[in-house]
């Protein structure tokens, strides 16, 4: 299990720094738009390897597979995200200080509904509970997103 989990973690660090590289040369909202793509397909992985990934072998590495790229898509959130906080607050250089340090207190505060979510939904339907919450914060990440796409589509528009 400390291999698969170390396998995993390796990986994820892999995506990031290819994601730190390749971020100057996308739009950051668009990245953080195609992340929650990446969530949805990681959580259609995941139930199907608790659902049908033991009985084959080859379901299990198209599973796997799914899951990859899933988590490659998704590890693009948080430096799009960050970069694009940075950007916001290129016009308002001396607070720039005060974002950051509320994105902190939003990212514990996020950290802190996540678990205690987490643990009622596992309690609900267990690993399908995890999944099911997962699935639930992507669907308001991603209509959060839409809005602040709209909204900068709508300031270039006026620019």
């Amino acid at each position: 299990m400390s291999l698969v989990l170390g396998a995993i973690v390796l990986f994820f660090g892999l995506c990031l720094l290819f994601w730190a590289f390749f971020l100057n040369r996308a739009p950051r909202l668009l990245l953080m738009l195609s992340s929650i793509t990446g969530v949805y397909l990681a959580c259609i992985a995941l139930a199907g390897i608790n659902h049908f990934g033991a009985s084959s072998v080859p379901l299990l590495v198209i599973w796997v597979v799914l899951l990859l790229v899933g988590v490659f898509a998704e590890s693009s959130f948080a430096p799009a995200a960050l970069a694009y906080l940075a950007d916001v607050s290129e016009d308002a250089a001396g607070d720039r200080g005060l974002l950051m340090g509320l994105y902190s207190v939003f990212l514990g505060l996020g950290q802190l509904l996540g678990n205690g979510l987490g643990g009622i939904f596992a309690q609900f339907r267990g690993f399908d509970g995890l999944i099911y919450l997962t699935a639930l914060l992507a669907f308001v990440a991603l209509i959060s997103l839409l809005m602040l796409f709209r909204k900068e589509k709508r300031i270039a528009a006026m620019e």
